[in-house]
């Protein structure tokens, strides 16, 4: 069964340094969003004697996530995310979709870009 994008929740780890587990806060103003892009690639072990190519699994590739939405220049978790521009030290974040399912990942900021035009809102 299909799973609808609404109530699907972007979150970005606190980077809790107590014992215990790991808390998160929500983006707001999500669109959308496109990811994780998880890959692997093979690795080609054919020898002199195969009859045909043979592969077997490279590591795996987790690939990029990202995510449109609202600019609001006041929002905490915003801001915060852009500091993590700075950092080369990954966050947890994690992605909820309607149905429950989540995915929890490791990542690093990579880019904060805006835009906007006329009669809109900037993204």
């Amino acid at each position: 069964m299909a799973i609808t994008t609404q109530g699907t929740l972007l979150k970005r780890g606190k980077g809790d340094t107590t014992p215990g587990p790991e808390t998160f806060e929500t983006v707001g103003s999500v669109q959308d969003f496109s990811g994780p892009n998880i890959t692997r690639g093979e690795i080609d072990v054919t020898t002199l004697v195969s009859t045909a190519k043979e592969y077997m699994p490279a590591l795996k590739d987790n690939g990029d996530i990202s995510f449109n939405g609202l600019f609001q220049g006041d929002d905490l978790i915003q801001q915060a995310i852009i500091s993590d521009l700075n950092s080369t030290a990954p966050r947890h974040w994690k992605l909820a979709l309607s149905d429950g399912t989540t995915m929890t990942f490791l990542a690093i900021v990579k880019g904060f870009p805006l835009s906007g035009g006329v009669d809109g809102a900037v993204k």
